[in-house]
């Protein structure tokens, strides 16, 4: 879905001490190329944790759900900017705000929320924390 603010969408993915993932959504004045968006394939361990998942629930659904979402997730593109620079108007000042992504999802899971918050001029940092399943 399209974002409702007055900024385009840049993002970055990041590791802080050593094991720490966040997904770094915020606001930028660079317009949107296809070439530079995100799949959300690009995730760094995504088709782990959606194996690890499926062992987890031990469902008979398990290879056909892999599947169909490995097929969904690697034509997926996130809609943003990777790597833009964040919009002058938010250099000085910028509002952090925390995304939890809940339990059995990863960091870009709510990216649809991240975006709309980076389109209004926040920072929204999607960070990926450990689960039962994805220790």
């Amino acid at each position: 879905p399209e974002t409702r603010g007055r900024f385009q969408v840049g993002f970055k993915d990041k590791v802080f001490a050593e094991n720490i993932e966040c997904a770094l959504f915020y606001p930028t004045e660079e317009s949107y190329s296809e070439g530079r968006d995100v799949l959300y394939s690009d995730n760094v361990r995504w088709k782990e944790r959606v194996l690890s998942a499926a062992a987890y629930s031990g469902s008979i659904l398990t290879a056909p759900f892999v599947f169909i979402f490995t097929h969904i997730l690697t034509r997926t593109r996130l809609g943003v900017i990777k790597n833009a620079p964040l919009a002058l108007d938010c250099r000085k000042k910028i509002i952090p705000v925390l995304v939890s992504h809940g339990f059995a999802n990863d960091r870009l899971s709510l990216c649809t929320t991240a975006k709309e918050l980076a389109s209004q001029g926040y920072l929204a940092i999607c960070i990926e924390h450990l689960n039962e399943w994805t220790k």
